[in-house]
């Protein structure tokens, strides 16, 4: 098989850097989108992904040279020929992701929604650059017959493809791309799904991967085994990325159903009383924000602690001004407890009033009414008139 695509003379262009190019293009093309779709800068992710992509490589290819540092100990000018293969992906997933993280801490983006949309653009560039091991006719698995391939209904130039050596293989590379693909597709529904929280769609990939890559790297030709010790790194990593990967997928199962969704936008919530989950969300200090998508009179919810507490604040400040209005406590006066006779309410300090002021002959039963004395309003004059009491 034709490793090189493209003879310019000077320069060769390999079917594995296009395969490789092809992966990380449509990966960063459906990254870019759902990003855009969640209102994330879109200088902030275009630098994020350049630098990732960077570092991710370079990440992959330091992976690969110290696990196999017996070979580029003694050829160290081939660790640059990349061209040749030797890029390890879980190398790019350690590198690339500690740098995300980084850049996401640094500029204030949130961490586990970056990583979930970066997940599902991974996967999909993982399943289209596998074919360039294809290309290359490495990393593939045990002897196998002609017919053994052909009971696959594989294409010709796959079946003979696999011919290294005279014998046909296992062709791992189409096992780990339908693999990937499958997981693609899960993740997508997924993400779709209304109450996903943060972190998740990160978790199911990396406990989908590694699944898949635990088993196939047992199927794998000793010489493309990458070894630590007597193990294969690669299964080693697979369980640690598996853990992980468990740990994000589970540790938001203790959250409120509205907390941290990865589907945040156009989320209605309407508060009841017997809606006991949608209060423990409230007292969470979740805040309501307007979509401009939506019509106005809709709200929507996100995490927002900070505006919620000053919302709550000014209205608990504006109900206490208005019950301190109507709550005014009236004039207390020293009045005859006695319900048959009341003195006279003294009315000018400077004349005595000539009359006295009485209750109306009260029922035995009946309750007084209003027990405040109503006071004359001259202070130059004497009150002639008796104040009475409604029975």
């Amino acid at each position: 098989m034709n490793r090189v695509a493209l003879d310019l003379g000077v320069i060769q262009i390999y079917w594995y850097s296009i395969c490789i190019l092809v992966g990380m293009t449509l990966g960063m093309f459906l990254v870019y989108k759902e990003t855009l779709k969640k209102h994330i800068s879109e200088n902030l992710i275009t630098n994020l992904i350049f630098y990732t992509i960077i570092v991710s490589i370079i990440g992959a290819r330091v992976y690969y040279v110290i696990f196999d540092w017996g070979y580029y100990s003694k050829n160290p000018i081939e660790m640059l020929e990349i061209w040749n293969g030797g890029l390890a992906i879980h190398g790019a997933i350690i590198f690339g992701g500690l740098f995300l993280i980084y850049y996401t801490k640094e500029h204030k983006m949130d961490t586990l929604k970056i990583l979930d949309i970066c997940s599902v653009g991974l996967i999909i560039g993982q399943a289209i650059g596998r074919w360039g091991n294809f290309f290359n006719q490495e990393v593939y698995g045990g002897v196998v017959s002609r017919e053994f391939l052909k009971g696959f209904f594989l294409p010709d130039f796959i079946v003979e493809g696999m011919k290294v050596g005279g014998e046909y293989h296992q062709p791992l590379f189409l096992y780990e791309s339908l693999w990937c693909i499958l997981g693609f597709v899960i993740l997508l529904f997924i993400r779709k799904r209304k109450y996903i929280k943060t972190g998740q769609i990160f978790g199911i990939y990396c406990m989908w991967y590694s699944v898949g890559r635990f088993f196939l790297e047992g199927m794998r030709d000793e010489k493309y085994n990458l070894m630590l010790g007597s193990m294969k790194a690669a299964q080693i990593v697979s369980i640690g990325m598996f853990v992980v990967g468990l740990f994000f997928f589970i540790r938001r199962f203790k959250t409120s159903r509205f907390e941290f969704l990865y589907n945040d936008e156009g989320i209605e919530v309407a508060l009841t009383n017997d809606d006991s989950k949608q209060k423990s969300f409230f007292d969470k200090k979740q805040t309501k924000t307007i979509d401009k998508k939506e019509d106005s009179r809709k709200m929507n919810f996100s995490v927002s602690p900070q505006i919620y507490e000053q919302k709550t604040n000014l209205n608990n400040e504006q109900q206490k001004k208005k019950e301190s209005f109507f709550n005014q406590p009236p004039v207390q006066q020293n009045i005859n407890t006695n319900p048959q006779q009341v003195p006279f309410a003294n009315q000018n300090s400077n004349q005595d009033n000539s009359q006295n002021n009485s209750f109306p002959q009260l029922q035995s039963n009946g309750p007084v009414l209003n027990n405040q004395i109503f006071t004359g309003q001259n202070n130059n004059q004497n009150n002639n008139q008796n104040n009475t009491f409604i029975r």
